[in-house]
């Protein structure tokens, strides 16, 4: 991975289970990515929920917790550290540009 600047999870299903706290084997881990890459988390929960199901989780150190975003409530609110908003901006407008929509069908009854 040393070509990538930002490395983006999923909350639940992914790092933790649905609606769990993070395990603290996964905590180490993010928490060393976090010395080395910039990681933005997603969730639908609101900021509430990522506060006791994964910040209260991981290890607290100043400079790895300046890489780290939190996109609670789908990606709709957005928090950062010491990361500027330019760089920011830029990984919003690059993440849409990833998002692929998928048509919905419908069927009429008989």
């Amino acid at each position: 991975m040393p070509d990538k600047e930002l490395i983006i999870f999923d909350l639940d299903g992914t790092l933790a289970p649905s609606k769990s706290p993070l395990e603290s084997t996964m905590a180490g881990l993010l928490f060393r990515l976090l010395a080395k890459k910039k990681v933005a988390v997603i969730s639908g929960g609101r900021f509430a929920q990522f506060e006791t199901q994964f910040l209260a989780k991981l290890p607290h150190g100043a400079d790895n917790m300046t890489n780290m975003i939190i996109l609670p409530t789908s990606g709709i609110e957005i928090y950062y550290s010491l990361i500027s908003e330019s760089y920011v901006s830029s990984i919003l407008s690059t993440a849409v540009s990833f998002v692929v929509a998928t048509p919905t069908t419908s069927s009429a009854a008989p």
